[in-house]
């Protein structure tokens, strides 16, 4: 068979390119493949930590404003029944408190007894939302109502009631009158990725707060196939369709001690983009290489055919009898086999080499791949860099068995008016030298990441009778040298310690997540450790 197969010298190069370039660009369609593997579970992670971060503002802004509405009911005013002594109170209070509008007292009767919109003793406004005012008086507990139009205006709003005690009895409900526009901008405010949709969702499934088109949509029911979904245990994610038609990728969160849940979401278009168009590139790249290696290929192949053929004339005039030099053809195989006919040889090591070449581009597009991994404004490995590499280090813990793991959840504090006030290229220097700080007061052993916006985390390798005291030391620095940087920035740490108690990195990451929380709750600039 290999006798009869008769081929040209250009059809053996052309067919060499094809199957020499056939590995480079399935690895390369694998690779990507992976990436999107990869990429989708890490957009899923961060999904759902997005959701969490949400319920919890949602939860602190909530809880101010509850603390707000209950110290006003439990004065004197209140609880002796002086009206008009309370609303005084309340009409002045209420200017310290720039996210609500108003605050309103209903009676047992469901009857509006004031607003501190309009003078004492005005009759007649209606009371949105009597659900909520009943449950009040039924439990003795604060509510959260739906949203309805305020009696003045055509504004939505919710109301927060507390229930105000007289000898043991509810005898009024006080409402602190919220926009609900004061929600959506907070939402908003969590940064989200471009083009993810959050929001609020309260008793009867109804919307409270969007963080976009929240004038539309604000009020209304949630979507069916949300609806289907919050009956679920939340914490996970699914696939939903958003109430102005966009297939999503949803994650649903309680909101802590409130009866409410916030929803994120991210359009599938939006996973599904980065990774079409990396496809198309490298397709696009693969052809444009065909071509190149193509007309190569053919220039190449006339090249050595014309000398080829000129050696088989000057040997066929040498076996006439005819006297014909042979000149250097110029290719290296041609003139070695006509001395010792060694010319398989020379081949092999030509194939060998080309192989080479190949494995060598293959590494470049892994190191590639893996560089594309890294937080490109600080250069610290990204999540998924990040999170690799501490599991891959917890195996090695775990098989040395006299070291401990130790996470650092890292938040900056003042962020946000650092960019208001002295823009964006101001805010990313910041970023920059916080990350410099963690550097500088690490160790080569330990691992320090970006998880996006100004989170930070670290990863502590340490002795297993030393750590709480490395983590104290480390912590104690970072939260000293980044209040240095300036501007008024800086930062919550939360410790948590990677215990038998926490079965995955993601139980001590939740932990050290609360942790950071609890410290901007006592004061900011400090840090606390997980219990």
């Amino acid at each position: 068979m290999i006798n009869k197969l008769q081929l040209g010298v250009r059809t053996w190069l052309l067919g060499l390119v094809a199957f020499a370039s056939a590995p480079i660009l399935l690895f390369a369609a694998y690779s990507i493949n992976q990436l999107e593997l990869a990429e989708r579970a890490s957009e899923t992670q961060r999904l759902i930590l997005s959701g969490q971060a949400s319920a919890h503002a949602v939860a602190q802004r909530l809880n101010v404003s509850l603390g707000f509405i209950k110290a006003i009911a439990a004065t004197n005013a209140a609880k002796q029944g002086d009206l008009p002594a309370l609303y005084d109170y309340a009409s002045k209070a209420i200017r310290l408190n720039q996210d609500s509008k108003a605050i309103s007292l209903v009676d047992r009767q469901e009857r509006l007894v004031f607003l501190t919109l309009r003078p004492f003793g005005t009759d007649g406004l209606p009371v949105g939302d009597l659900d909520s005012v009943r449950k009040v008086f039924q439990t003795g507990k604060p509510s959260i109502s739906i949203p309805f139009k305020s009696p003045l205006s055509d504004a939505m709003v919710v109301a927060i009631g507390v229930p105000v005690f007289s000898a043991d009895e509810v005898t009024y409900c006080l409402r602190l009158i919220l926009p609900v526009k004061v929600l959506s901008v907070m939402l908003e405010e969590q940064k989200l990725a471009e083009g993810w949709i959050s929001a609020v969702i309260g008793d009867g499934e109804i919307l409270l707060a969007r963080s976009k088109s929240s004038e539309i949509y604000v009020g209304q029911r949630a979507s069916p196939t949300l609806l289907a979904a919050l009956s679920k245990p939340p914490g996970g994610v699914f696939e939903s369709m958003t109430l102005d038609g966009v297939p999503a990728l949803t994650t649903v969160a309680q909101v802590p001690d409130w009866n409410l849940k916030v929803v994120v979401g991210v359009p599938l278009q939006i996973l599904a983009g980065d990774s079409t168009k990396a496809l198309y590139n490298l397709l696009a790249f693969g052809l444009l290489v065909g071509i190149g290696s193509a007309i190569l290929a053919i220039w190449i192949s006339r090249f050595i055919a014309a000398r080829i053929n000129f050696v088989v004339a000057a040997s066929s005039a040498q076996h006439r009898g005819e006297r014909h030099e042979v000149p250097t053809t110029g290719i290296r195989e041609v003139d070695h086999a006509l001395s010792h006919m060694s010319s398989v040889t020379d081949r092999e090591q030509h194939v060998k080499q080309s192989l080479a070449d190949l494995t060598l581009q293959n590494q470049q597009v892994q190191h590639a791949l893996k560089s594309a991994r890294k937080d490109g404004l600080t250069q610290l490995p990204g999540r998924a860099e990040f999170l690799g590499l501490v599991e891959e280090l917890h195996q090695n813990v775990s098989i040395a068995g006299n070291s401990q793991l130790v996470i650092l959840f890292l938040d900056l504090d003042g962020f946000k008016g650092i960019n208001d006030l002295h823009g964006h290229v101001t805010g990313d220097a910041v970023l920059k030298k916080t990350a410099d700080v963690l550097r500088d007061q690490t160790r080569g052993a330990d691992i320090v990441g970006r998880f996006g916006g100004d989170e930070f985390v670290i990863c502590l390798h340490a002795e297993a009778g030393r750590f709480e005291q490395i983590a104290i030391d480390v912590a104690s620095r970072i939260v000293e040298k980044v209040a240095a940087i300036g501007y008024g920035v800086g930062c919550s740490v939360g410790i948590a310690v990677w215990t038998s108690a926490c079965p995955d990195l993601d139980s001590v990451m939740r932990r050290a997540d609360e942790a950071m929380y609890e410290a901007k709750r006592r004061g900011k600039n400090q840090f606390v450790f997980s219990n």
